[in-house]
């Protein structure tokens, strides 16, 4: 037998722009993936650093990278070209700012695998630095989730989030989905929608992928106007489940309500306020933030934020910062 008929062929998407000094330690952590055959897609999205060259010596050292250099067009354009270039049966994406343990891509085909499930999630490890990026298996589980689960267990942020990385899934159920391009805030529109395609989706506890805070990556840039879109895809999603998992409907109303702090908490670091999206987030807060608070599957830490609300935002705006310094002096910060 061969080794594609005993390891299938699995495509590694990364949409890569301008990150040419965190690139070649991500690239370094995938070519010693302990999973034998792979196809790896680095999508130059009109890079105007060194990123292109590193993508060209990777692929002129290692054959199983690839590097399409196309006109820039967004986080979504790059991984549409890759999903559109790929040819595995199987893929996963992943950030070119972050890190991957070396069996990243064994532990979740392992899982599809075993499980005979569409997708397989891992356990992600938030860090601060490069030095946290180490395995953390304690306490490790596999569970299997239908896609209602799956989706439930993803809104309420519980061990599983709407990161398009940090999962493997079934390369076909891509089949006319799209992410939106010029638009941020990809994943909240899409990740629930590829789920709810799926009849199996399994969960490995295990965290062995590293997602790197820095001040440079998209979510931690100060507010402007488009980062809107996190509450209009979660208000989409909203509306989704509500006509096709409405047994759910109060997880999605969490993530809406839980994108909206996000939001209004980023409106605070700026001067002067931004009132009109100030308002629009506080206005979904005050509808939904009773009924997040009497539910028992809320996150706490949602339930709290809904409670200092009723002390006015500017008092969550404090409170989330106090939070995100300590997390950052600890080095690793929770889901």
């Amino acid at each position: 037998m061969s080794q594609s008929e005993t390891s299938p062929l699995i495509s590694i998407v990364l949409p890569i722009y301008n990150v040419g000094k965190y690139l070649p330690r991500c690239l370094d952590s995938i070519a010693i993936q302990t999973y034998p055959n792979l196809e790896i897609l680095l999508i130059d999205d009109g890079s105007t650093d060194e990123s292109p060259k590193i993508c060209d010596s990777y692929v002129a050292k290692d054959s199983r990278f690839k590097v399409i250099h196309k006109v820039n067009g967004g986080v979504s354009s790059a991984r549409n070209c890759g999903i559109r270039m790929m040819t595995g049966k199987y893929m996963t994406f992943i950030d070119p700012d972050d890190m991957v343990a070396d069996d990243y891509v064994e532990v979740l085909y392992d899982s599809i695998k075993n499980n005979n499930s569409q997708i397989s999630i891992c356990g992600v490890k938030t860090v601060f630095s490069e030095k946290f990026c180490t395995v953390d298996a304690s306490e490790r589980r596999n569970e299997i989730f239908t896609s209602e689960q799956a989706i439930e267990k993803m809104l309420y942020q519980d061990e599983v989030d709407v990161n398009a990385w940090g999962k493997m899934y079934l390369s076909s159920l891509f089949e006319g989905i799209e992410y939106p391009e010029g638009k941020i805030n990809e994943d909240t529109a899409v990740t629930y929608k590829i789920f709810a395609k799926a009849n199996v989706i399994s969960f490995d506890t295990y965290k062995c992928y590293f997602y790197i805070q820095h001040s440079e990556s998209i979510m931690h840039q100060r507010f402007a106007e488009r980062k809107m879109s996190l509450i209009d895809f979660s208000d989409e999603c909203l509306q989704y489940v509500e006509k096709n998992f409405p047994q759910i409907v109060n997880a999605a109303v969490c993530k809406h309500v839980t994108d909206s702090f996000v939001l209004l908490c980023k409106i605070y670091e700026c001067s002067p306020l931004n009132k009109e999206c100030l308002d629009k987030c506080w206005k979904i807060i005050k509808k939904y933030r009773w009924s997040v608070i009497k539910n028992p599957k809320a996150r706490n830490k949602t339930k709290i934020a809904c409670l200092t609300s009723y002390f006015g935002p500017r008092v969550v705006a404090c409170v989330k910062n106090i939070n995100a310094h300590r997390d950052e002096k600890k080095g690793v910060r929770k889901i």
